[in-house]
């Protein structure tokens, strides 16, 4: 079985979200001033770009396929490709190596060690994808594309290491939704497909279903996933749920001990990750633990406006609000609310909102200026509040703004 139409609606939708993810961390990315934090918001769209792309390649590759249409389903043989097919899989191939290549050099800017390594490593996947023999390609490719899903999910608990506590939740979500996407791809191998062990359907619902589950936390309330410690115990079990499942099956109806090995290793890998994380997340929570590049989950989270408190560090330590970075004498843009930021992130805020984080006073007098409210103020004024009361709290403030 190759192909048929609920397969290809399916795959169209594939596409869409793949399309709406890129656009959502570009968006994303562009909130953010932090330059690091921006460049992994950007990777991580550039990589879902490219997934799309090279998505429209796989399924033109597989309707260059001669074969048979029975019963509203396409028979065919992978492995007797024309030339179009031949050239649509080396796009395909090319353009998942395009997108991991730029996320390990992104992720060089923080360990610069394996930056030169992750880049030669895939670099020589490019080449292949361009000049070996198909067939050769073509398993090359499939030890690529595990090997990049291993170093993939290392580098995103490496980043869940760093960060600070009340952003880990988002990472878990990243990590079941690769899962579910690796699943997908795994299920999607012609090894699957040329014997019909599973609904042609089953791979994409999967790859829909871990791409709605990465594209969660830019949406959700960040409030929400403030207990970092359950949802890694939850979507931490999915996780192995999901690599006992491919292990079961993978023994159950296949004999190669290639795939074997591969379904105890990423089992074992699943489980040793998950508890290796959560170990983190506790020791975290009974001592204040200082993080390096605290804030490189922020990509991956839905924006959330400062507390008071950062206001007063702020102000008391003359750190920039946004980044937490000090500030230099001769870059340095301080608010008439004594507010201090650094040239780049009041740069960056021009371009967004133009107004204090603070007392929403324009930034640049020459540009229009669009103020805020935190979404907490929002909803204790509605329920809580009335009209009269709305008013003089509202006097007060600017009073003392001012």
């Amino acid at each position: 079985m190759i192909w048929n139409p609920i397969y290809l609606i399916l795959f169209g939708i594939l596409i869409l979200i793949d399309l709406l993810i890129a656009m959502q961390y570009f968006n994303t990315g562009r909130k953010i001033p932090n330059i690091d934090e921006r460049l992994i918001s950007y990777a991580y769209s550039f990589l879902f770009f490219c997934f799309s792309l090279s998505m429209v390649f796989l399924i033109l590759s597989e309707l260059q396929i001669q074969g048979t249409f029975i019963n509203n389903t396409f028979y065919g043989d992978l492995s007797k490709g024309n030339e179009l097919y031949q050239l649509f899989f080396r796009l395909f191939v090319l353009f998942h190596n395009i997108a991991f290549t730029f996320f390990y050099y992104v992720f060089g800017r923080y360990k610069k060690k394996l930056k030169y390594f992750l880049l030669i490593f895939n670099a020589f996947g490019l080449i292949s994808s361009m000049v070996l023999p198909i067939d050769l390609m073509m398993k090359i490719n499939s030890f690529y594309a595990i090997l990049n899903t291993i170093i993939f999910l290392s580098i995103l608990l490496i980043y869940t290491r760093w960060s600070q506590l009340e952003l880990k939740a988002s990472s878990s979500f990243i990590f079941l939704g690769s899962y579910l996407i690796f699943l997908a791809v795994v299920f999607n191998y012609p090894e699957f497909k040329q014997y019909g062990l599973i609904p042609l359907i089953l791979p994409l619902i999967l790859y829909i279903l871990g791409a709605l589950i990465i594209l969660a936390p830019t949406v959700i309330n960040p409030k929400s996933l403030s207990n970092p410690l359950t949802f890694w115990k939850i979507n931490g079990i999915l996780s192995i749920f999901c690599s006992v499942i491919l292990l079961f099956f993978i023994i159950i109806f296949i004999s190669f001990f290639d795939f074997i090995f591969l379904a105890v290793f990423f089992t074992l890998y699943t489980i040793c990750s998950v508890l290796l994380i959560l170990k983190s997340i506790k020791s975290q929570l009974l001592k204040t633990e200082k993080t390096e590049h605290a804030g490189v989950l922020r990509s991956f989270s839905r924006p959330e406006r400062i507390t008071e408190e950062e206001v007063s560090i702020s102000k008391e330590k003359k750190v920039c609000l946004v980044c937490k970075g000090k500030v230099r004498k001769f870059d340095v843009y301080i608010c008439d609310c004594n507010t201090f930021y650094c040239e780049n992130c009041a740069r960056a805020l021009i371009n967004l909102e133009n107004a204090c984080w603070v007392c929403n006073t324009p930034i640049d007098v020459s540009k229009p200026s669009k103020s805020f409210k935190k979404e907490d103020e929002i909803d204790i004024e509605i329920s809580e509040k009335s009209p009269k009361k709305q008013k003089i709290d509202k006097k007060k403030g600017d009073l003392k703004n001012a």
